[in-house]
Order: C-alpha cells, then sequence, then structure tokens
C-alpha cells in the first residue's frame, strides 16, 4: 500500500481516507438532484465538469443501519472509467501518513471490508482507507446515465412544448 498522503474526511463520524491519486477534486455542490429509482447509497446526482455525477453517500455505502445528514462535501474522480462522486460528511484535507495497518479491523461487516485497502493513521487518528473503485459500484455509473438520458428528454420536452 505505501502512501506518503491521504485526503481525510469523515463520513458518518467515522474517519475515513483514499488515495490522493484517485481523487480528481473536491467540490461543495449546492444542492443535489434526485437519482429516482437507485439505491438508497445514492445521495443524487451532480453536475460535474464533464456531466452529470452519481453521488454515493459514503456513510450509507459503508454503514447502512448508521443514520446520517446528506454529504456535505464531495470527492470526484473517474474510477475505472465511471464518473462520479464520494459524498462525505467533512474533508479534512490531505494529510501525511503517519503509519499504515495492513489488515482492516476485524469484526466488520463485509459489506465495510469488502470497500477496504487497509487502515492508516493521519491526523492523529486510524482511518479507514477506502478502496474508490469498490465504493464506486458500476451501479452509481447506471444511474448516473439512466438520470442524464431523462433530464436530457425532459429539456427537449420542454424545448418542443415552448414552440
Amino acid at each position: 500500500m505505501t502512501l506518503a498522503r491521504v485526503v481525510a474526511f469523515r463520513a458518518a463520524g467515522v474517519a475515513c481516507a483514499a488515495d490522493p491519486a484517485d481523487v480528481e477534486r473536491i467540490l461543495r455542490p449546492a444542492s443535489l438532484l434526485p437519482a429516482p429509482g437507485s439505491p438508497p447509497w445514492i445521495a443524487g446526482l451532480v453536475a460535474g465538469p464533464r456531466g452529470l455525477l452519481a453521488v454515493i453517500d459514503v456513510g450509507r455505502r459503508l454503514f447502512p443501519c448508521r443514520e446520517s445528514a446528506p454529504p456535505r462535501d464531495l470527492l470526484a474522480g473517474t474510477w475505472d472509467g465511471l464518473p462520479a462522486a464520494l459524498g462525505a460528511d467533512e474533508v479534512e484535507g490531505i494529510l501525511p501518513v503517519e503509519a499504515e495497518e495492513a489488515p482492516p479491523p476485524e469484526g466488520l461487516a463485509p459489506s465495510v471490508s469488502a470497500c477496504l485497502r487497509g487502515v492508516v493513521v493521519a491526523g492523529g487518528e486510524r482511518r479507514l482507507l477506502l478502496d474508490v473503485r469498490r465504493l464506486a459500484a458500476d451501479e452509481a455509473g447506471a444511474v448516473a446515465r439512466a438520470a442524464a438520458g431523462q433530464i436530457g428528454s425532459e429539456s427537449a420536452e420542454r424545448r418542443d412544448q415552448s414552440s
């Protein structure tokens, strides 16, 4: 693993981290568009630099039973060709890694441990180091593509009706 720095953030109150190479930009959207019919861990859609991004609520994805506020900060990127954004409570910044613990702690739910690369210590606390490619499942891309098509067809209908 051996990372010198990580993007540190919180999701559902849990200290998390991502590889800075996996994050293209950090966004703070004014609002999210709805994503009807999407899984509960998709918080909505947001306009990104190259179109709509599905927002994966990291807290809901990893800890489905935990209550949390809608994501405030987004870590946007393209993972395995899929443009998406990870929704977080708060991005704390890029911090140096003080120590690494390769295996994730025992006792985590399979949905959590499947999305982890390990644990790092950064900013004086242990953080779950996320595997963003596993976290951003193909379903998020399907949601974004379907919503983009729906929004595009609604825009075309409005133009047709206004003529």
